[in-house]
Parts: C-alpha cells; structure tokens; sequence
C-alpha cells in the first residue's frame, strides 16, 4: 500500500484512506485475511462520513492493521505458490508397465492438489527433424479434468551425440521439428513444452542454445510455456576428476545456463545420477551433491526460474548376475523395500549424505541399495526451501515412497 504524504498540521483525506483500502482489497489473498478486509472496509466506509479525530484515528490503526495482514498473507502466499510442484510420467511399453499407468494415472487423481505441472515423456527428434512419440489420450482427460497443467517431454533421439549434431547444424531439420511440437501442442491443449536433450558435445554447445532460441520464440508466440531440463556440471571440479572431465565435455557442459535462463519459462536441475555406472556404489542425489548443484546453477539462472529435480526412484547395485562387472539399476522404493527385506539387509542413515542405505552379502558378493524415501525427499525439499527456489520437479511418479504426498499436501516444508 502507497503511503499517503500530507503536510504538517493537515488531517489526511479519508476518502484517500478508502481507495487505497480498494486498492488493497482487489488484491488476490486468502478467505482470513478478505474476511479481515471487509470488515475494515465497512468501517472506514463509514468512518467517511464522520470523521472526527478520534475516527480518524482508528481508522488509522485499523489501516496499518490491514496492512500487516496483507504483507504477511502476502508472503506466506507467495512461498505457497513459489511451491511449484512438477512430476514426470514416462510412458509404458508393457503389460507390467501398462499395469504400472493405470495405478499411475490413479495416484495422480488421487493427490493432484499436490501436483501444479505433469511432464510427460512424449516426444523424439532424429537427425532430419521428424517428431515421433504420443501423449496419452486418458492422461489428457486426468490432468484437464483436475486442472494440472500439462507438458511435452521433447527428447533427442537415444540421447545420441551423432543425431544431435546433425539435428543441430540443420536449420530446415529445426524448423521442421518446431513446426510439428507446435502442432502437438495446439492439438493436445498444452500447457507448454520441456526439452530434455542429453549426450551432446559441449562442441555443439552454440549449435544447441541457438536451437533452443528459435523454438522458444515459436512457442511463447503462440502462448506456451517453455522449459529446459539441465544436468548439474561442475566445470572447477572437472580439472581433478577424469569422470568429471568427460561428463562435462561430452553432457553437462554443453547447456549455457545464462542465456537458457533468459527465455526459459522454468529451468529443471537434474540434481541425480550422481552415481551412474562406472563409478563406485553410492545414491543417486545426496544431499552435499545436491546443494552444490543448486549453488552452481545459480551463479546464472534466477531462483525463481529454478526447478529442483528430486529422485524418487531408489538405486540397486550388484554384480555376478549377468557378468562380473558392478551396475546400478533405478527400482521403485517398494522395490527396493522388497529387496532389503528379502536379504534380510539393516538401514543405516547417512548424515552426510541424508539417505537411507543398506549393504548386505548375496551369494558371497556385497550389494548395495541406496533409497529415495521421505527422509531423503525432506533433505532435498529443505534445500528448495533454502535456495527459495521455484519448486521441485520430481522424477518420476510411480517409483516413490507415498509418503512424500503427505508431506507435499500439507505444505511442511514450506514451514
């Protein structure tokens, strides 16, 4: 609300009082404090008539009282909405994953007041710019029905460096593949788009970017949102780290986070796979790891663009199954659950890394399972809290511990 100057000696005009209390009472906020506004309208309403310097003074201490609770209303709405809850939904390819949507799509109904944005995995672009893939006909009809907003995952095709370089350094290959997004997005009533494009050179990394400019300007056109999904890169890092180096020059290097920032509707931080294969056991997302992604990003993307990825898949390490060699698999954190319980395996609580983890022998070989759970998912939506980010964009709905619905539904992070 303004403040009202007025000269020495000179009462303050009432009227004045009113029509900054309309101003304020226009304003988008909560039942309490409309209910509070009101009451203090009635009142000055009436004090209009009358105003005596005993009225006139109330009437001040009622407006600086209104003040306080549009502030505070205020902020604690705007930390609600900075809140901005994203799943992804990837697609089903069998009987088992068919099974698998259809509980999806019935977790969604069920807490999609916990969900802001859905992000499907949608769409592919090969090297001559063709766009094949599908949005799901009943996931449309879940998501407008409840109001989620719905998003395209663009992907490049098998994350393949060749097929991105050629798709990158063809503009009619470009102009094809935008053209058919945007028709996607008009067809399926989109909110918008998210392009997750992985595996590429940081040689292409101009290549990339000017891709990502042309196909923001043909979206915010025509009235959709665009979005950028990144992968932390920690460039001092990589100078003591071979496995740093080469994620860096050859995936996480090629995003310039600066100008992305600058048509980017929101920007989601893959803050996992911090543990792929190649290296030793560990989680996917710790929370040390985690932070240092966001701080990173930072440095170029503004807070309020900034999407925290959060894992909820949990992760699974063994070897001798199939071959000597160690892997690591994404399981679900029932999964996970079951394969402790099976090995008759014990949890233990990183602090460090806020993760729960159980190591057990199998067949005279240690396995690993690292798990994605409530504890874990707290520690993270801590640090969006921390970082007053955006939100959080969760991935993926299906794999995770349902007790993070309870804990997004009732806001307590916030608090």
């Amino acid at each position: 609300m303004p403040t009202v100057l007025v000269a020495p000696g000179v009462r303050p005009d009432p009227e004045t009082h009113v029509r900054n209390y309309h101003r304020l009472s226009n304003k988008a906020c909560l039942p309490q404090e409309q209910h509070f506004l009101n009451k203090i309208g009635n009142s000055l309403s009436n004090s209009v008539k009358c105003p005596d310097s005993r009225i006139l003074s109330l009437m001040t201490m009622k407006l600086l009282i209104s003040l306080i609770v549009t502030i505070y209303f205020s902020l604690f709405c705007s930390l609600v909405n900075a809140a901005e809850n994203v799943f992804y939904l990837l697609h089903a390819s069998s009987p088992k994953q068919i099974q698998t949507l259809a509980a999806t799509l019935s977790k969604i109904r069920e807490n999609h007041q916990s969900i802001q944005i859905l992000i499907s995995q949608a769409y592919r672009v090969n090297k001559k710019g063709d766009v094949t893939g599908f949005i799901n006909d009943e996931l449309s009809q879940v998501t407008k029905a409840y109001s989620i907003k719905l998003m395209a995952m663009v992907t490049n095709a098998g994350f393949e460096p060749s097929i991105a370089h050629q798709f990158l350094s063809s503009p009619s290959a470009q102009a094809k593949a935008i053209e058919s997004i945007l028709a996607a997005c008009k067809e399926h009533n989109l909110y918008g788009v998210q392009f997750d494009f992985e595996g590429i050179s940081i040689q292409d990394k101009y290549l990339l970017t000017r891709f990502y400019q042309h196909a923001a300007y043909a979206l915010h056109k025509e009235g959709y949102k665009i979005s950028f999904a990144i992968i932390p890169a920690f460039k001092k890092e990589m100078y003591h780290s071979v496995f740093l180096r080469k994620t860096y020059k050859n995936w996480s290097g090629v995003y310039d986070l600066k100008a992305l920032s600058e048509i980017a509707d929101f920007i989601t931080l893959m803050a996992y796979n911090q543990h792929p294969d190649g290296t030793i056991p560990g989680p996917t997302a710790s929370a040390d790891y985690t932070e240092a992604a966001i701080t990173n990003a930072l440095q170029n993307i503004p807070a309020e663009k900034l999407s925290l990825g959060i894992p909820a898949y949990s992760v699974y390490w063994f070897s001798g199954h199939s071959t000597v060699s160690l892997h690591n698999i994404e399981i679900s954190y029932a999964d996970a659950n079951s394969i402790i319980k099976r090995n008759h395996g014990d949890l233990f609580w990183n602090k460090k890394y806020k993760i729960n983890y159980s190591v057990y022998e199998h067949n005279w070989l240690n396995e690993y399972v690292y798990l994605e759970d409530v504890d874990s998912f707290k520690a993270k939506l801590a640090l969006a809290k921390k970082f007053n980010l955006r939100g959080i964009s969760v991935f993926r709905i299906g794999t995770e511990d349902d007790r993070i619905w309870a804990l997004l539904s009732n806001h307590s992070y916030i608090s």
